[in-house]
């Protein structure tokens, strides 16, 4: 493993890590749009697992002298680079130091891909992000429909930066499993999937329809609102039908990335028994 060190803050290659680290990741930062940012090595040992194709790897000083060597991560990358504690203090969005970041190439998919994708896959099941802001809410949704083999996710444009370092960190490493496109059309997308056959399933707290119920043998793909309006008008004048999931009527609503894993583990139920 080849060991380099970085003494000065302003070298280019912290500046591309501290532009990823801020809130709006790769997609306020043009140029920078297929890198995002790794923290920490249980994280990076997941990319190096996947295959994902790291491009920079920093250590601090104090990380690399506490025994780096003797770690299984060390054995596994070609390079690192070593700056000053001071120097990687701006290179991490977590509260405490991590000791380790790497930028990494995104994947990107085609619709065509992750519909055949799904097709092919066990749950035979699409989500559909509709202005879906929250990173945490987002990274949990990309946790929940890799654990419950969802074939794909697809946001729209107003969706937030599924690269964003919050995103990246509480997908727990299943965002380097689970196909996603980003910034989509969903008209388009809508379009597309009816032209494969898929049945488009809207859920809506106001939906008389409870979910269950939706039993069509179809693949399917479930669009998920945004946090505080929904569905947006336009979106739900295209779809095949709208479901509920039926809560406590004192409950204004579910958390969307909870109702996203009401309706997977459903899904994935019933594959199982069928």
């Amino acid at each position: 493993m080849k060991v380099t060190e970085i003494v000065s803050s302003a070298n280019q290659r912290l500046k591309i890590i501290r532009r990823l680290a801020e809130p709006g990741g790769t997609k306020d930062h043009p140029g920078n749009e297929d890198l995002f940012l790794l923290e920490g090595a249980k994280l990076i040992q997941e990319a190096l697992d996947k295959k994902i194709e790291l491009i920079d790897v920093i250590v601090s000083q104090t990380y690399f002298k506490d025994n780096f060597d003797g770690q299984k991560i060390a054995n596994e990358l070609d390079g690192i680079t070593v700056v000053q504690d001071r120097i990687f203090k701006g290179l991490y969005t977590t509260d405490t130091s991590c000791g380790i970041v790497a930028t990494a190439k995104q994947k990107h998919y085609r619709l065509d891909e992750i519909l055949s994708g799904a097709l092919k896959s066990k749950t035979k099941l699409l989500l559909l992000g509709d202005n879906i802001q929250d990173p945490g809410n987002l990274g949990t949704i990309i946790r929940t429909a890799y654990a419950f083999q969802a074939g794909g996710l697809v946001l729209s444009k107003g969706s937030a930066d599924c690269y964003s370092p919050k995103v990246v960190r509480s997908s727990m490493g299943a965002i380097f499993g689970l196909p996603i496109i980003t910034r989509a059309d969903l008209k388009l997308v809508i379009d597309k999937l009816k032209t494969c056959a898929f049945r488009v399933i809207a859920l809506d707290n106001k939906a008389e329809k409870p979910f269950w119920l939706e039993i069509s043998d179809k693949p399917k793909a479930y669009i998920l609102g945004n946090e505080g309006h929904g569905i947006s008008p336009d979106i739900l004048g295209l779809i095949d039908s709208t479901v509920s999931i039926p809560i406590n009527p004192d409950c204004d609503s579910l958390n969307v990335a909870v109702a996203a894993g009401i309706i997977l583990a459903q899904t994935q139920l019933r594959t199982t028994l069928d």
